[in-house]
C-alpha cells in the first residue's frame, strides 16, 4: 500500500489521525473518522501529479485533475494548525463525495435484487450429496482435529476440578 511503511519487517503507520485538534481534543464531528492524515493526502497530491499519473489519464482519455486533492491538502493542515472546523468540515464533504462516487456503481447495479431480509431458509442442513463430497475435505480434517482438542481440554479441566473439589473438605459449606 502506498502509505505503509516497513521497519525491520514490520508495516507501521507513523501519521497522526486528524479526529483530534491541536490540543489532543476530540472535534466532536461523527464523521471525522473519514479524514485521512494529512500527510496522506500529500501523498495523494504528489501521486496525481506525476508524469504517469497524467500519461495514464490522457491514454485512457479521462479528465485528469488534482485540485480537490490539494484543496483536501490544504483544509487538512488548516485543521491541523487552527483547529478550524469549517476546514474539516470541507474534507469531510470531499471524502462523502469521493465515497459516493466510488459507491455509485454499486449502487446503480439492477442486476441483482436488493434483499431486505435473509430468505428463510438461509440455515437449512446442507444436502447430502455436499455432506458426502467435503467429508474428507482439508477442512473437515482440521475442524476435525480441533474438536478433539477442545474435548480432550474439557476432559483434563473436568478431572482437574474433580480433583481440586475432592481434595476440599466435604464438610466445607461453601461447597
Amino acid at each position: 500500500m502506498m502509505y505503509t511503511k516497513y521497519r525491520a519487517g514490520t508495516a507501521y503507520d507513523e501519521f497522526e489521525c486528524e479526529i483530534f485538534n491541536r490540543k489532543g481534543e476530540n472535534v466532536g464531528n461523527p464523521e471525522a473518522w473519514k479524514v485521512r492524515p494529512c500527510e496522506w493526502y500529500r501523498e495523494e497530491v504528489k501521486y496525481c501529479k506525476k508524469f504517469t499519473t497524467k500519461f495514464h489519464h490522457k491514454w485512457l482519455g479521462v479528465p485528469h485533475d488534482c485540485s480537490q486533492w490539494v484543496e483536501d491538502l490544504h483544509n487538512c493542515f488548516e485543521f491541523r494548525k487552527t483547529g478550524a472546523k469549517d476546514a474539516l468540515e470541507k474534507v469531510i464533504a470531499s471524502e462523502n463525495k469521493r465515497i459516493e462516487e466510488r459507491l455509485k456503481a454499486s449502487s446503480a447495479n439492477d442486476v441483482w435484487e436488493r434483499r431486505t431480509s435473509p430468505p428463510p431458509d438461509w440455515n437449512k442442513p446442507m444436502p447430502d450429496w455436499w455432506t458426502e463430497k467435503v467429508k474428507d475435505s482439508h477442512l473437515q480434517v482440521y475442524m476435525e482435529k480441533e474438536r478433539g482438542k477442545e474435548r480432550k481440554l474439557k476432559e483434563t479441566l473436568g478431572k482437574g476440578l474433580n480433583t481440586f473439589l475432592d481434595r476440599l473438605n466435604p464438610k466445607d459449606p461453601w461447597i
